[in-house]
């Protein structure tokens, strides 16, 4: 059947008076950028009604991507705080945390062996970051993830500052010395595998596994943890997670000169694998991150960006349901609405 021209012409004014009002609307201006919104066709606004989903990241889409370490977990202990709201609910439980100066302390004055001072390493150890030198001669971190960046400013803030690295080692800064670690093997970090790894022989002679990575993955092969038990890190995770923190978890396990060295033969071949090279890496990978150590955890903030709860608060009401792709726990994502 025909439609009338003069159908057309109405539709057209009003996708256009639309158009009009949402470029000129006070609440869909952005003073920090000075940017409206801004409608590029006139033809799609009624199509905005038909939204029933609405999928989104999390990471520098909700959240501003800045990442600050904020609590942890070592021996038992939390350490470190995050600012209480005043509309927090009344049943909400709140671990008061030590100082992460502290935390410091306690791995200088109890030395190689403790957990305190394994947690140290591997934050300042375990990672691909590699210094930068700035135009005004000043140095800073470059980091393939923000997460990393932050863990090893934390570090370097608490004492165990990483210096720089040459082929085959890894330099630190601790209580005023130098500490050279060669590194043996670096086992990168994945989507599929949820955790990073890197063997050095550490200045004592001794060869360590250092592991970072999600708390089920590095959890399920824990033999033990140091200072403290399960439940108790379990409980630590769970809270920070309801603070709306990132969690990973640390791990070691010292290694014998001789398991190594027949387990680096045939990690060299998976690495040098022509077909199914990723998968036979993995595999060599498996077979020595094992029976760990679990010597805490990390907690970092990444802050949702300004009007994210009461953007998806009026979505919701308005009965679109929004999906968010994230690898965080359900605690932490409940912080969202």
């Amino acid at each position: 059947c025909s439609v009338p021209i003069s159908l057309y012409v109405t539709l057209e004014m009003v996708n256009y008076c639309q158009a009009f009002f949402i470029d000129n609307d006070l609440e869909m201006y952005d003073p920090d950028a000075d940017m409206p919104a801004m409608a590029r066709t006139s033809n799609m606004n009624g199509d905005l009604a038909s939204i029933q989903y609405v999928f989104s990241d999390k990471t520098g889409t909700l959240t501003r991507n800045i990442m600050e370490f904020r609590r942890c977990s070592v021996d038992g202990q939390v350490y470190g705080n995050v600012d209480t709201d005043e509309e927090m609910p009344p049943d909400k439980f709140v671990i008061e945390g030590q100082p992460l100066t502290k935390l410091a302390q306690e791995a200088i004055t109890k030395g190689p062996g403790s957990a305190a001072y394994y947690f140290m390493l591997v934050l300042s150890v375990c990672h691909t970051v590699v210094m930068e030198t700035l135009d005004d001669g000043s140095t800073a971190y470059q980091a393939e993830s923000p997460d990393e960046e932050a863990l090893v400013s934390a570090a370097a803030d608490l004492g165990f500052r990483f210096t720089g690295r040459r082929p085959g080692e890894v330099k630190l800064e601790v209580d005023g010395n130098e500490l050279i670690f060669k590194l043996l093997c670096t086992i990168a970090f994945n989507s599929t595998r949820k955790r990073m790894s890197v063997i050095v022989k550490t200045p004592e002679g001794k060869v360590l596994l250092m592991t970072k990575g999600a708390d089920n993955i590095v959890g399920g092969r824990a033999k033990e943890y140091q200072g403290t038990d399960k439940d108790t890190v379990d409980s630590h995770l769970r809270l920070f997670s309801e603070d709306g923190l990132r969690t990973l978890m640390l791990a070691v396990r010292e290694l014998p000169p001789a398991e190594f060295d027949t387990w680096f033969v045939s990690y060299q071949k998976a690495a040098a694998s022509i077909e199914d090279r990723a998968k036979a890496i993995a595999d060599a990978a498996e077979k020595i991150e094992k029976d760990l150590v679990v010597v805490g955890t990390t907690a970092i903030e990444d802050q949702l960006q300004e009007g994210v709860p009461d953007t998806i608060a009026d979505l919701l009401d308005g009965g679109i349901k929004v999906w968010v792709l994230t690898g965080d726990k359900m605690e932490t994502l409940s912080l969202i609405h």
